[in-house]
C-alpha cells in the first residue's frame, strides 16, 4: 500500500476512532469515496474497536510510522493532520468568526483528549471573553456526552478565586453541547515557574493555593482526577486557575465501591495515580498523588519516574516496581532565583534546601497505596506551611533533634547573634580587623565587576555608535576589549568572563575569537585554586571548538582531562556532571572512531541522565551521540531508536525551527541513507540544510557540513551531476571557513576528484594534486577521518590500470593504516579493511612476501577476535587462497 493511501487510513481513523455508530458508515463512505478496497479495510478496522481497542492502535500506528518516516513531507502532513473537515460536518465552521451558540469564535486556543476550546466572545448585551469548550466528534459517544455534561454540573456547583468559572452552557445547532468557561489568559504552572525562575519558597506557595483549590473541590464531593500543570494555568498577577472537570468524579458517600467502568483510560500517565492504572475505586487520595507529581516537578524540573512513551503498558509496573529518587537527589539548572540561591552554589544549596522535610513531604504524597498519603489536602498544604514557618511537619518523626533543629533554625538570628557576641569576646581584636579588611577588598572587587558589565551597555549609546548599526560581533568585541582592560587585576572574575565570552562567540560563530578566549581562560584557571566545575565545563566548550576546527586529537585529550578532574575533585557524585563529562568524553572518542570504548561511557551517561533529569535537551543529545555512534559502525538498525527518540524529545521541548531540530533532522538523513532510503535521506537533508540557514546564515560550518552530506547522499544515489555541484558549493564554503588541510576540505576533494573520474572528466587531477599536496605539507590532526580518505584515495588507485598506480596505492594504503593506528587497534574494523585492500594490491603488484606478512597479522588478528572476522572471514580466506596460487606459479615459473 502506498504512502498516500496511509496517510488517509491514519487521518480518517484518527477522526472516526470511536464516533456514534450510526454516524459511521455515513462518515466513511463520504471519505472513501468511490475506494470500495479502502472503505472496507477502514470498516473492519473500526469495527475491531468493540472487543481489542489495543489492536485498531497497533494498526493504526502502522500508518503513523509511515507518516513519521516520511518526515520531510512535513508540509502536507501536517494538513492531513489538522483537517477539520469532519468537524465542520458536525458544528459547521469554526475558523475565526464563526458562532456557537450567542458565542464568536476568535482562535483556537488548545486540544485536548476530549475536547476543542476556542476564544470566543458574546456580541450582545454582555461584552465578555469566555473559553469555549466544544466536544470532538471523535469523542462522541454516550460515555463521552455524559461525562461532558457530568463536567458543566460540577463546575456549576464551584465558586472558588482558584477555580476557573462556568459561565454558560448549552447546545450548539448540530445538537452537541459546549461550555463558555472562565478565559483564563495565563502559563501552565511549569512555565511560569520556570520562566520566571522563583525560588523554592515561592513555588511552594503558589503550590499551597492550587491545593486549596483542590481541598475546595474535595469538599464539595469532587475529585479531578486530571490534576498535571496544563490543567493549572497561572495568570500574570501569579494567581493560579485550576481547569478542566472533564473527567473528574463525584464522591459518593452511598456507594464507595463505586466507580466509572471506561473502554479508554481516561488519565495523563505522567501524573496519574497506580489506583488509576489498575482500574480501581478512586478517592481523593489519587488527586493527593498527583499533586505529589506536580510538587515534585516544580521542585526539581522532572518527574520522579522516567517513563518510555513507546511502551505504555510499562507505566504501571514501573510506578510498583520502583521507588521514586529523593527530590533533594534531582539536580537541574533552572530552579532557584539569585535572592536565595547563588548560581554558583545552585546545586549544594538545593540539596540543602530541599532535603528533610521536602523530601518527606512530597514522598508521603506519592506512596503506593493510597491508605499510607495523607488523608486529606488540607494535611498536605498545612505540612508545606509548616515547614515554610519553620515549624516541625506532621510526616518526620518528633525527635528531640529534629525539634531542635527546627528551634534553631526559627531563632537563627537570636541564637547566632549571641554565639557571635561570645566569639568576639574571645578574639576581637584580631578576627574582627581581618575580617572588616576582607570585607572592603570582596566588596570592592565585586563592586568593580559590577561596574565593568554595566558598562558594557553603553556601547549601544548612540553617542558611542554614532549611527552606525552595532552588530552582535561588534558589541562582542568591544566588551571583550574593556573585559581585557578593566579586570586584568581580578583574576579569577576575569578568568571566568574570558570563557563565558569565548562562549557567547561560539555560539554565534566566531570560531578563531572563541577558541583564543577559551585557551586564555583555561591557562587562568591553571594559575588559580581549583574551581572544577568552570574549569570542566571550559574544557568541554574548547573540545567542541577543536573538533570543528579538524583538531580532534587534542579535543579527545581535553575530554580526558575534563573527566581526570572530575574524579580528582570527587565531583563525580553528582550525576548529571558526570553524565556530561562522560557523553562528552564518549562523543570525543565516536569522532576518532574508538566506538569500542566510546559505547559504555554514552550509554551510562544515558542512564545518569533518563534518572536525574530524563525530559532536558542534554538527553536528546546524548542519544544523539548514540545514534551517530552507531552510524559510524556501521548499524543503521541500532541507530534508529535513539535518533528517533531525540527527534521526539526535541519536538516536545524546542518545538520547530531550532538548532538541535536541524541537527536531529540532518542525523536522521544520514540514518536513512545509511538505510538505502534515499528519497527520505534528501528531503530530511534539505529541510535540515533549510533551517540552518535560516538559522545562522550562508556562511556556518554546520551549512557546509550539510551541503557535504546532501552531496554524498545524491552521489551515492548515482545523481552525478547533482552531486558534483553541491560538493564545490560545499567545499567552497569550506575554504571560506577553514585551512586547505582541514579535513572536511579534504573530502570535498577527494569526492569531486572520485566523481570525475566517474564521469570521465579530465579535472581530477587537479583535486587529488591538492589533496595530496594538503596532506603531505600538513600534520594530521584528525587521523581517523583523514585514514579514512587516504585509503580511498588509495582505492581509486588500486583500480585504475596504469602501471605505476598501484605502487602509489601502497603507499597511500601504509600511509592511512599508520594514521588509524594513532587512534584505534588494530582488531578496529576500518584497519581490517584497509590492511585487505593493501594486501591485495600488493599480490597484483607481485609483491608476495609482502603481502603474506600483511595476512598473517590479519590471521592473527582473526584468531583473537573472531566476531570482528565473521563477515570479513571469506574475504580473507579468498585472498589468501589467490595469494598461494600466484606465489606457487611464479615458484614453478623459476624452476
Amino acid at each position: 500500500m502506498d504512502l498516500e493511501r496511509e496517510k488517509a487510513i491514519y487521518r480518517i481513523i484518527d477522526q472516526v476512532y470511536a464516533p456514534l455508530p450510526e454516524l459511521r458508515e455515513a462518515y466513511l463512505r463520504a471519505e472513501c469515496g468511490d475506494d470500495e478496497a479502502l472503505f472496507a479495510r477502514l470498516q473492519a478496522l473500526v469495527a475491531a474497536d468493540a472487543e481489542d481497542e489495543a489492536e485498531v492502535e497497533r494498526r493504526a500506528g502502522r500508518s503513523l510510522n509511515a507518516l513519521i518516516e516520511d518526515v520531510a513531507d512535513g508540509d502536507g502532513l501536517q494538513q492531513d493532520l489538522q483537517s477539520y473537515d469532519w468537524y465542520r460536518r458536525i458544528y459547521g465552521p469554526l475558523e475565526e468568526g464563526a458562532t456557537v451558540g450567542p458565542y464568536r469564535i476568535q482562535k483556537k486556543i488548545s486540544e485536548g483528549g476530549m475536547g476543542l476550546v476556542f476564544l470566543a466572545g458574546r456580541d450582545d448585551d454582555f461584552h465578555m471573553k469566555v473559553a469555549l469548550k466544544l466536544i470532538k466528534p471523535a469523542m462522541v459517544t454516550e460515555e463521552t456526552l455524559g461525562r461532558f455534561h457530568r463536567e458543566r454540573q460540577i463546575l456549576a456547583n464551584l465558586r472558588h478565586r482558584n477555580i476557573a468559572q462556568l459561565f454558560d452552557g448549552g447546545t450548539s445547532d448540530a445538537g452537541l453541547p459546549y461550555l463558555a468557561m472562565e478565559y483564563v489568559d495565563g502559563e501552565p504552572i511549569d512555565q511560569y515557574c520556570r520562566r520566571r525562575r522563583l525560588s523554592l519558597r515561592r513555588r511552594l506557595v503558589l503550590f499551597g493555593k492550587v491545593c486549596d483549590a483542590v481541598s475546595y473541590a474535595h469538599q464539595n464531593l469532587v475529585i479531578h482526577r486530571d490534576l498535571k500543570p496544563a490543567n493549572i494555568l497561572v495568570t500574570e498577577e501569579g494567581e493560579p486557575k485550576l481547569l478542566d472537570f472533564g473527567i473528574a468524579g463525584l464522591v459518593d458517600p452511598d456507594s464507595p465501591k463505586a466507580r466509572l467502568r471506561t473502554t479508554r483510560p481516561f488519565m495523563t500517565p505522567e501524573f496519574a495515580a497506580p489506583e488509576q492504572f489498575r482500574g480501581g475505586h478512586l478517592t481523593v487520595a489519587s488527586d493527593i498523588y498527583a499533586l505529589g507529581v506536580i510538587l515534585y516537578y516544580l521542585l526539581t524540573d522532572s518527574l520522579p519516574y522516567a517513563f518510555d512513551h513507546q511502551r505504555p503498558g510499562d507505566y504501571l509496573q514501573i510506578i510498583e516496581g520502583m521507588a521514586p529518587v529523593k527530590p533533594s537527589l534531582r539536580t537541574t539548572k533552572n530552579v532557584g532565583e539569585h535572592t536565595e540561591i547563588h548560581p554558583g552554589e545552585l546545586r549544594f544549596r538545593r540539596r540543602k534546601l530541599l532535603a528533610g522535610d521536602l523530601d518527606s513531604i512530597v514522598l508521603h504524597a506519592l506512596q503506593k497505596e493510597p491508605r499510607e498519603r495523607y488523608p486529606s489536602v488540607e494535611q498536605f498544604v498545612d505540612d508545606i506551611r509548616l515547614h515554610l514557618e519553620g515549624m516541625p511537619v506532621r510526616v518526620r518523626s518528633a525527635t528531640w533533634s529534629y525539634r531542635l533543629g527546627k528551634f534553631v533554625a526559627r531563632n537563627h538570628l537570636v541564637l547566632t547573634t549571641a554565639a557571635t557576641f561570645v566569639l568576639l569576646l574571645a578574639g576581637f581584636a584580631f578576627s574582627s580587623v581581618y575580617q572588616y579588611r576582607q570585607t572592603l577588598v570582596e566588596k570592592e572587587q565585586a563592586q568593580r565587576v559590577t561596574e565593568i558589565l554595566m558598562s558594557l551597555f553603553e556601547i549601544t549609546d548612540p553617542s558611542w555608535s554614532r549611527g552606525e548599526t552595532l552588530t552582535a560581533k561588534t558589541f562582542l568585541d568591544e566588551s571583550t576589549v574593556k573585559i581585557k582592560e578593566e579586570l586584568q587585576q581580578q583574576p579569577r572574575a576575569y578568568t571566568r568572563l574570558t570563557g563565558s565570552m569565548g562562549r557567547v562567540y561560539a555560539k554565534i560563530g566566531f570560531h578563531d575569537e572563541a577558541r583564543a578566549l577559551l585557551e586564555e581562560s583555561l591557562a587562568g584557571y591553571a594559575r588559580l585554586a581549583p574551581a572544577p566545575d568552570d574549569q570542566i565545563e571550559t574544557l568541554h566548550d574548547l573540545a567542541q571548538l577543536l573538533v570543528t576546527a579538524g583538531e580532534q586529537l587534542r579535543a579527545e585529550a581535553l575530554a580526558r582531562e575534563a573527566s581526570v578532574m572530575m574524579k580528582a575533585h570527587g565531583r563525580d557524585k553528582d550525576p548529571l556532571l558526570r553524565a556530561k563529562v562522560q557523553a562528552e568524553l564518549g562523543w570525543m572518542l565516536v569522532c576518532n572512531g574508538a566506538f569500542d570504548e566510546a559505547e559504555p561511557l554514552i550509554r551510562e551517561a544515558l542512564r545518569y541522565q533518563r534518572e536525574f533529569a530524563p525530559e532536558t535537551p542534554e538527553l536528546a543529545t546524548m542519544l544523539g551521540y548514540l545514534g551517530r555512534l552507531y552510524l559510524g559502525k556501521g548499524l543503521p538498525e541500532k541507530a534508529d531508536q535513539p535518533l528517533y527518540e531525540a527527534l521526539a524529545l526535541r519536538s516536545r521541548l524546542l518545538g520547530g525551527t531550532h538548532p538541535q531540530m536541524a541537527e536531529i533532522l540532518h542525523d536522521l538523513s544520514l540514518l536513512m541513507a545509511a538505510r538505502g532510503d534515499r528519497r527520505a535521506a534528501k528531503r530530511m537533508s534539505r529541510e535540515a540544510l533549510v533551517m540552518r540557514r535560516r538559522l545562522f546564515g550562508d556562511q556556518h560550518y554546520l551549512v557546509a557540513a550539510n551541503l557535504a552530506d546532501l552531496a554524498r547522499i545524491f552521489a551515492e544515489g548515482g545523481e552525478t551531476a547533482e552531486a558534483g555541484v553541491v560538493y564545490r558549493d560545499a567545499l567552497a564554503l569550506q575554504l571560506r571557513l577553514f585551512e586547505d588541510h582541514h579535513p572536511a576540505v579534504l573530502r570535498s576533494r577527494f569526492e569531486l576528484g572520485r566523481l570525475a573520474v566517474a564521469e570521465g572528466k579530465g579535472d581530477a587531477g587537479v583535486y587529488f594534486e591538492e589533496l595530496t599536496r594538503a596532506l603531505r605539507e600538513h600534520p594530521v590532526q584528525a587521523p581517523f577521518q583523514t585514514a579514512g580518505i587516504m585509503k580511498g584515495y588509495a582505492d581509486l588507485l588500486a583500480g585504475e590500470a596504469a602501471a605505476d598506480r598501484g605502487a602509489i596505492a601502497v603507499q597511500w594504503y601504509r600511509r592511512a593504516l599508520q594514521e588509524y593506528q594513532r587512534v584505534v587497534p588494530s582488531r578496529h574494523p576500518r584497519v581490517v579493511e584497509t590492511n585487505l585492500a593493501l594486501a591485495e594490491t600488493l599480490r597484483r603488484e607481485g609483491l608476495y612476501e609482502e603481502a603474506a606478512e600483511v595476512l598473517r597479522r590479519l590471521n592473527e588478528t582473526a584468531q583473537k577476535f573472531p566476531e570482528i572476522f565473521r563477515e570479513r572471514k571469506v574475504l580473507l580466506d579468498g585472498l589468501t587462497k589467490r595469494l598461494d596460487a600466484d606465489w606457487r606459479r611464479v615458484k614453478e615459473v623459476a624452476r
